[in-house]
């Protein structure tokens, strides 16, 4: 069976290549281009992994983390949090709010795989 994944990025084109990305690794991938959308995804259905962006308009990444690991009763999904931020007390920042990881942008499939592979997927 698949697992899921969840891309949140208000950027089609970024969402086109993590998708690229996770589709050959067996992931069955759906897209959010915001904070809010992602939050109604995660509602409908659980993905195993959400791939968030920091910037967005409606909420930033650390705040969409933070809101779902505040839903106690939903299963928890793994968080790769990326973004250009390189400052590290935001870094810290994001992962107190419930990231699981951290990926600077511009990323390529390999540092994509070795984060999968970190949390288990791969």
């Amino acid at each position: 069976m698949p697992r899921s994944a969840l891309i949140v990025d208000d950027s089609r084109l970024i969402r086109a290549i993590v998708r690229n990305m996770l589709e050959p690794l067996g992931f069955d991938v759906s897209e959010a281009a915001s904070g809010r959308e992602a939050l109604l995804q995660c509602d409908a259905k659980s993905p195993a992994l959400i791939v968030l962006d920091w910037w967005m308009e409606d909420m930033n990444g650390p705040e969409v983390a933070t809101a779902i690991r505040a839903r106690k009763d939903a299963p928890q999904p793994r968080i790769l949090l990326c973004s250009t931020e390189t400052r590290l007390r935001e870094i810290r920042r994001a992962m107190r709010a419930g990231a699981d990881s951290y990926l600077l942008k511009p990323f390529d499939k390999d540092k994509m795989a070795h984060r999968l592979q970190r949390f288990g997927f791969l």
